[in-house]
């Protein structure tokens, strides 16, 4: 006798194969999820060894920043003085840059009762006097030649 309440073989094969199948799409799609997001990885590893690079310089740009040797190089070139300090103009610059010339250029200190008398609205005329008693000021820029 035989039990009807069997599935027949065919179907059976035919559910088989269709798990499988389901099974093999599912294993694939993972599989391009996985790398997928091995990619994401990669590239956000590299942005951060780009970012922590820039960190690195920025931080490193700030403690050469914070250093008084990089303030008063900057004061310096923007026209400040030290207390004690004389600011040599000089009138023909080109003239240091030829070799034939050098004792043709003009090197004039500013004393302690010279004013710049060159008109400048953003800066007050500086003298050398006003140098000596510590405070910082803003001159006029003109070309300056450091003894």
């Amino acid at each position: 006798m035989r039990d009807d309440r069997r599935l027949p073989r065919y179907l059976f094969v035919l559910i088989l194969i269709v798990i499988v199948v389901i099974a093999a799409m599912l294993y694939q799609r993972q599989r391009s999820d996985i790398e997928t997001l091995q990619r994401t990885l990669q590239s956000s590893r590299t942005r951060e060894l780009i970012l922590q690079n820039e960190v690195s310089e920025k931080q490193r740009e700030v403690n050469i920043s914070e250093s008084n040797d990089y303030i008063a190089s900057h004061a310096r070139e923007n026209g400040y003085m030290m207390p004690g300090e004389i600011r040599f103009i000089v009138s023909n610059p080109e003239a240091l840059l030829d070799g034939d010339t050098v004792g043709s250029a003009v090197v004039t200190p500013v004393d302690e009762t010279q004013v710049d008398e060159t008109p400048n609205d953003a800066a007050p005329d500086v003298t050398q006097e006003s140098a000596a008693d510590g405070s910082v000021q803003d001159p006029t820029p003109q070309e300056e030649v450091m003894p």
